[in-house]
């Protein structure tokens, strides 16, 4: 018993100072490891003020700014916060703080190296007694989970934004502005190849090396950081793009950036495909144009002014004039020019030797430039046109018809050209319509057979488009062609006549015109269509009949492109005719299309066997297919193996 007695005084002794001390430091030291063991950013401010007077450990780990600038610095928190965020994450903390409202938010700050780090910052507000107003929270990281939220968002973003794009001009802000924007960048430049030229249309530099190698590189300044990234789809490139900023890329951003250099690229390939035959539709229509003002026996002056007109549109030179050619006298004259300041100079031709007379003794376009003019000097009997107006370019095409010369066709530039294959072969064949008008005004028989011959033209032009959409999509390469002979075919078998058949044909061959209206994501892709994507696919036979309807001599051949995939009991699309409502071409077509399409071989299945087909055919008589032509097409059929 003594010995109880003996303890209780020690047990209820107070301790002493330096124990309670000691005791406190150690209280501390548990809690500061505690708190910076804590994954996130443990933070104590003032709430008026926003100043730090505690930040973890974590703090430094996560962006690399010691604790002491955290605390020292009154507006280190606002002057690290990342531009886009820092205004609108500043007014949300003062005003959740001014309702004494906890909340939680999530904004960007820079690291130390450059680096853009997502924080959720879980805030409580914080009132004590006789204490100012304080601010408690936890910063965590949620990088990984917003940078996979924003590689997801851009790319999709930026998808949208350019579907709307038409030409690559209405591309080129939409891509810079996405750059701008979300990678923080002072500048950006997107390069364009031109093409068949050996230029960028934009001069870069880095970019410009970066395009024609074909590789990314960069270089670090010494206050920025450059990039250039070449732009390539399909083995060929485009361009490159061009950026500049204060830090270099993270592996992260490096990675949205390549996938985000291949969007850019296949869009860009898709809308150099529409440019380029939206280009190559109005040339036509100004061929045919021209053709009918040839086929109505207008006047000769007539004729050449409307094709002259032609010329300095879709050739987009300054000046052009024409030339006839004497036989007797063998001699050039002067009929018709457009585009001269000083047209009375252009109008006077010495018989002394020219560039003119040169295309017409060696049958050759004859060109000429400003450096080669220099160089070799120009004809004596070119001397004084010349000179009277400061033209850079220069072509000289002889007009020849049926194998006769008819004269020259002069195209004169103030500018240097550079042009490609398609621009010299449209001025060869613009060249040529030139010569059956001259040629037409002496004999009208010959004018029609130059008509024969232009309208053959235009069907291997039609030809070509056709073969450019199947290398577009090489699983139906050939398709067109076969669909084409079978539904010329079928519609001799049912007694069309002839007048008919080249609008069948015509049709046949462009009858999936309107998928170069579709991106290359959803024509190309392996697997099935999502519902969005079947609604963006069912729109190219609407595409096709807005491509080809502003064309005069193409507007009787638009019934297969536009038709071809209503179904006969009024469930196909795109408007859902029924019966006899589909028009008769598309109709032949239909059965010639699903023939040939069941027949091949697809990488998502081997082409049917013939009998499996047939039966294919015969049951869809009365709801896909008119049944009355179901039988003539599989009598038509009966002899293939």
């Amino acid at each position: 018993m003594s010995l109880a007695y003996d303890v209780l005084p020690a047990m209820f002794a107070r301790p002493s100072h330096q124990q309670l001390s000691s005791a406190l430091r150690q209280s501390q030291q548990n809690y500061e490891a505690l708190v910076n063991s804590i994954e996130g950013i443990v933070w104590e401010a003032d709430a008026q003020t926003l100043c730090f007077t505690f930040v973890s450990q974590q703090a430094e780990r996560l962006l690399g700014y010691p604790v002491k600038r955290w605390i020292a610095e009154p507006t280190f928190w606002a002057d690290h916060l990342h531009p886009a965020d820092r205004d609108w994450a500043i007014q949300f903390c003062q005003a959740a703080t001014r309702e004494r409202r906890s909340h939680e938010f999530e904004y960007r700050m820079l690291a130390a190296d450059g680096r853009v780090v997502w924080l959720r910052d879980i805030v409580r507000v914080v009132a004590e007694p006789d204490q100012p107003l304080k601010l408690r929270g936890v910063m965590v990281d949620v990088t990984e989970r917003r940078q996979r939220e924003w590689e997801r968002d851009l790319l999709l973003k930026l998808s949208t934004a350019m579907r709307g794009a038409r030409t690559r001009a209405d591309m080129a802000p939409i891509i810079l502005e996405h750059l701008h924007t979300e990678f923080n960048v002072h500048s950006a430049a997107l390069a364009l190849n031109q093409p068949a030229q050996d230029e960028l249309t934009i001069e870069l530099g880095l970019g410009t090396w970066a395009a024609w190698t074909g590789q990314s590189i960069s270089a670090r300044a010494p206050r920025l950081a450059h990039l250039s990234l070449p732009l390539t789809a399909q083995g060929q490139t485009l361009g490159a793009l061009w950026l500049e900023r204060s830090v270099p890329l993270t592996s992260a951003e490096a990675n949205v950036l390549t996938a985000l250099t291949d969007l850019v690229a296949n869009a860009l390939q898709r809308v150099t495909l529409h440019e380029q035959t939206e280009l190559r539709l109005k040339r036509l229509a100004a061929l045919y144009s021209i053709e009918m003002a040839i086929t109505a026996n207008l006047d000769l002056h007539s004729v050449l002014n409307l094709f002259l007109n032609e010329v300095l549109i879709h050739l987009g030179v300054d000046a052009a004039d024409v030339l006839l050619f004497n036989p007797p006298e063998q001699t050039l004259e002067y009929v018709i020019g457009r585009g001269f300041q000083q047209a009375a100079r252009f109008q006077a031709l010495p018989a002394a030797v020219t560039l003119a007379r040169q295309a017409v003794q060696e049958l050759r376009l004859i060109t000429l430039t400003a450096s080669s003019a220099t160089a070799e000097g120009i004809p004596t009997g070119d001397a004084a046109r010349f000179h009277a107006e400061p033209f850079a370019a220069y072509y000289a095409a002889p007009l020849i018809a049926k194998g006769q010369i008819n004269g020259v066709l002069e195209i004169f530039h103030r500018t240097p050209l550079r042009p490609d294959p398609d621009w010299l072969d449209f001025l060869q064949t613009l060249a040529g319509q030139a010569a059956i008008a001259i040629h037409n005004a002496a004999l009208l028989y010959e004018q029609h057979r130059a008509n024969a011959d232009l309208a053959q033209a235009y069907n291997a032009t039609i030809a070509g488009w056709s073969r450019a959409l199947d290398l577009r999509d090489r699983e139906t390469e050939g398709h067109a062609e076969r669909v084409t002979d079978l539904t010329m075919r079928l519609a001799r078998a049912i007694g069309l006549p002839e007048a008919e058949l080249v609008h069948i044909y015509r049709g046949a061959l462009l009858h999936d015109i309107g998928k170069i209206g579709i991106s290359d994501n959803i024509l190309l892709k392996p697997g099935p269509l999502t519902a969005e994507e079947w609604t963006l696919m069912r729109r190219h036979p609407v595409y096709a009949y807005e491509l080809l309807a502003p064309i005069a001599y193409l507007r009787p051949a638009l019934d297969i492109p536009y038709c071809h995939h209503e179904r006969w009991d009024g469930t196909g699309y795109p408007r859902q005719l029924r019966g006899e409502t589909i028009p008769l071409a598309a109709r032949l077509f239909t059965l010639a299309d699903v023939w040939d399409a069941l027949r091949s071989d697809r990488p998502y299945r081997a082409g049917w066997p013939i009998e499996r087909v047939r039966d294919h055919i015969r049951l869809g008589a009365g709801s896909h297919f008119d049944p009355a032509l179901v039988e003539v097409f599989l009598q038509l059929m009966s002899d293939e193996k």
